[in-house]
């Protein structure tokens, strides 16, 4: 598995918004381009983490090619409450104790 930490700054009055066109585009990558599903974290007023999970880096690099025009007008609408979007780490998941049990 592999995951990806992303850091949103939105901007002022945006709040709402960003996080109703986030859950929908969650959704949709999770239906269209493999995605294994997300949380979003409030660090501070404004600012965002969310923590995505895929099955592997490719998925995710190559991600985007699926999906259809609403969701695209979803994800424009997300960035467009968007100060910055900053991709902060890529994870290779070693042990999940949570699946890797026997």
């Amino acid at each position: 598995m592999f995951a990806v930490i992303i850091k949103f700054i939105i901007k002022e009055n945006t709040e709402e918004q960003f996080i109703d066109a986030w859950i929908k585009l969650t959704q949709l990558i999770r239906i269209h381009e493999g995605g294994l599903g997300s949380r979003l974290h409030r660090v501070k007023k404004n600012t965002f983490i969310a923590y995505a999970q895929w099955p592997n880096e490719e998925t995710w690099k190559n991600s985007g090619g699926k999906m259809p025009q609403h969701g695209l007008d979803i994800k424009s609408k997300m960035r467009d409450c968007c100060k910055s979007v900053d991709v902060k780490n890529t994870l290779q998941i070693i042990k999940n104790p949570t699946t890797d049990i026997k």
